[in-house]
C-alpha cells in the first residue's frame, strides 16, 4: 500500500460518519469502530419500519467479518454499545436475525417504535413451531408404531397358519418346504378349492349391488 502526503486539493478515501460525542462514551474503541460501520451501513443501505424509523440487519457474522473480530468480541461490543443506548436490537423471527436501530448521540432522538406486538408475535410464532415440531415427530412415532403392529399382525398371522398346515400334515419334520409348496400347489390348482375360496372372498368382501 502507497501512502502520500495530504494537500489541499487531495481527495479523499471513502470515509465512515464518525460523530464527535461518541468520543467521550464509555464503550472499547471496537465497540466504538463497530458503530461507525453499523450507521454508515444504516445511512447507505437502512431499511425503514411501520414507523418510518431506519434500521439495519447485521448478522454477528456479517459484523464480524468486516472487523475481522471473533463473534465473542462483536456480541460483547454489541452489549457494550446496547448498555450504553447507542443501538437497540430488536428480535425478529426464528432464524432471521436482529433488527438494529442505530441511535444518534447527541441529539434528541425519535420515540422508539413500539416494539410489544412483535415481541408477541415472536413468541407466538416459537409456540407455533414447537407445537408443529411436537405434531411431526407424534406423527413419525404413529407411524412406527403402525409399522410395528402390521408387522406383528402379519407374524401372528404367519405362525398361527403355519402351525395349521402342518397339522394337516403327517410327520412334517421329514417334508422339505419344496414338498410343502409341491402340494400347496396341487391342492389350490383344484376347481372345487378355487370355487371355495372364492366363496369366502366373497362373504369377507360382499360387493356394492
Amino acid at each position: 500500500m502507497i501512502f502520500e502526503f495530504m494537500t489541499i486539493d487531495t481527495p479523499l478515501p471513502p470515509c465512515m460518519a464518525f460523530p464527535r460525542a461518541l468520543t467521550g462514551f464509555p464503550v472499547s474503541s471496537t465497540a466504538k469502530v463497530m458503530y461507525c460501520r453499523m450507521l454508515d451501513a444504516m445511512l447507505s443501505k437502512g431499511q425503514e419500519d411501520e414507523n418510518g424509523i431506519l434500521f439495519v440487519c447485521f448478522p454477528v457474522t456479517a459484523i464480524a467479518a468486516v472487523l475481522s473480530r471473533s463473534s465473542m468480541t462483536v456480541k460483547r461490543s454489541l452489549n457494550e454499545l446496547e448498555n450504553a443506548g447507542l443501538i437497540m436490537r430488536v428480535r425478529q423471527g426464528v432464524g432471521e436475525p436482529n433488527r438494529i436501530y442505530v441511535l444518534i448521540p447527541g441529539r434528541r432522538t425519535l420515540p422508539l417504535p413500539d416494539t410489544s406486538k412483535l415481541e408477541k408475535l415472536n413468541k407466538e410464532l416459537e409456540k407455533s413451531e414447537k407445537k408443529l415440531r411436537k405434531a411431526i415427530n407424534d406423527e413419525k412415532a404413529l407411524q412406527h408404531q403402525l409399522k410395528q403392529l402390521t408387522r406383528k399382525e402379519r407374524t401372528h398371522r404367519l405362525c398361527t397358519r403355519g402351525g395349521m398346515l402342518e397339522s394337516f400334515l403327517q410327520e412334517p419334520e421329514r417334508l422339505t418346504d419344496d414338498d410343502v409348496m409341491l402340494l400347496l400347489k396341487l391342492i389350490f390348482h383344484r376347481q372345487d378349492t378355487q370355487e371355495l375360496l372364492k366363496k369366502l372372498l366373497e362373504r369377507e368382501n360382499p360387493e356394492t349391488p
